[in-house]
């Protein structure tokens, strides 16, 4: 099988049947089943190129890469990104051709990455470029900047179409990096559990469509943020300060307040204090209030996206009916999307603050049952219901909404 490297965008021969097969070129661990097939046999004809430089549109920055395998004795990894320079440390060291002369690298030895991570990233391609001393090449899609002394050889800054503001970036070095396990445990400390390690033993963090990831070697580190996220340049920012001061190793700079409502999501607690009889017409400034950075959709009904920091939920729903003085009709509160939520303990939960509800199998193969309070709660569809007003029956009183949201945090903080 011949497929495409997910990373830098070269063929790669997979005449294994592993699932995870790691790019010679770029380092990148590709799964499999996730990449495009360039052909489902491998050609006998086919022999892998020597180097490869990634197209513009790949995510690895556009320099020049050797090909390397393990040979007897010595581990050869090559990085040529134009000129030449060469270094060669002890047997089962490191081959690493670099230096100045790429397009965007800057000068000789690289820039200081603190003067890099003083960068503003809200600041156009020309302007970075132009701060930083080095050409910007109108046929690259980014700009690369070469670091000097730094564990990652260069970083690749992404921009949106207009090149007005930067959205992601590409930290890449040719090798494993020994400060890997460093790096994870300062970007989780403050992600938190939203921060999550894959199958592959990448870190992965995605959040409101802001994206992180540290490869399971720590090759390669990046982030990125769609331009359709809320709050998109905002996003960038904190996430280009987080970067930079675990890569640089000092303390994070980011507060609490925006931890909360850019990276992680609002204690579920906070909820708590949402007043029940609040119609629509206050709903923004109450939602706000209380959960700073939450998503306002409107439909029929005019939806608010709160996300919270939980180990069951990942963000709960609230629904005010769209019309004049229109009412909160229900609260969904959603599981993680990695994580399935478990019915079961969340109706353990409940059940000393409502007692047992009604149960109803809807799948039994499965195993699948619906759970349900008189007073709306419901267990169903993969979440948890909350349904409003008369209509369901006694409702749920102001009290008891604050006595439920207290015991799911606390069934949260318990594991």
């Amino acid at each position: 099988m011949l497929f495409e490297c997910s990373h830098c965008g070269a063929p790669i021969d997979a005449r294994s049947a592993k699932r995870v097969v790691q790019c010679p070129y770029c380092g990148y661990q590709n799964k499999v089943d996730q990449t495009r097939t360039l052909a489902a046999v491998t050609p006998e004809a086919f022999q892998q190129p020597a180097t490869w430089t990634p197209p513009s549109t790949a995510r690895a920055p556009s320099v020049q890469l050797a090909y390397r395998r393990q040979r007897t004795g010595v581990l050869v990894i090559v990085a040529v990104m134009g000129f030449v320079g060469v270094g060669l440390v002890g047997i089962f060291g490191v081959l690493a051709i670099a230096g100045p002369g790429s397009t965007g690298a800057g000068p000789a030895g690289g820039i200081a990455p603190a003067r890099v991570a003083a960068v503003d990233p809200a600041s156009s391609r020309a302007e970075i470029a132009a701060q930083l001393g080095v050409v910007s090449d109108p046929d690259l899609e980014k700009l690369i900047v070469n670091l000097d002394g730094h564990a990652y050889k260069n970083v690749s800054l992404g921009f949106d179409e207009r090149e007005t503001h930067v959205v992601g970036a590409h930290f890449w070095t040719d090798g494993p990096v020994a400060q890997r396990a460093a790096i994870a445990q300062a970007l989780t400390a403050v992600l938190g559990r939203r921060a999550r390690t894959d199958e592959d033993g990448d870190l992965r963090y995605d959040h409101r469509d802001g994206h992180l990831s540290l490869t399971s070697d720590g090759a390669t580190v990046w982030f990125e943020v769609s331009e359709d996220a809320p709050q998109p340049r905002r996003r960038v920012a904190v996430l280009w300060s987080l970067l930079w001061s675990v890569l640089l190793g000092q303390p994070s700079v980011i507060d609490e307040a925006t931890r909360r409502e850019i990276l992680t999501g609002q204690p579920l607690g906070v909820l708590a204090n949402l007043d029940l009889s609040t119609n629509l017409d206050g709903a923004d400034s109450a939602v706000t209030a209380l959960a700073p950075g939450s998503e306002r959709e409107v439909g029929s009904d005019v939806e608010y996206g709160v996300a919270v920091d939980h180990p069951w939920f990942e963000n709960v729903e609230l629904r005010w009916d769209n019309e004049p003085g229109g009412v909160l009709l229900m609260a969904i509160f959603h599981g993680h999307q990695h994580v399935a939520l478990d019915p079961f303990a969340v109706v353990a939960c409940l059940k000393p603050v409502f007692g047992d509800p009604e149960e109803r199998i809807t799948n039994y193969a499965e195993g699948r049952r619906d759970y349900e309070w008189p007073n709306g709660v419901s267990q169903s569809m993969g979440a948890l219901r909350v349904s409003f007003g008369p209509h369901v029956g006694t409702g749920l009183d102001q009290a008891s909404w604050s006595s439920m949201i207290h015991a799911l945090e606390a069934c949260g903080s318990q594991g």
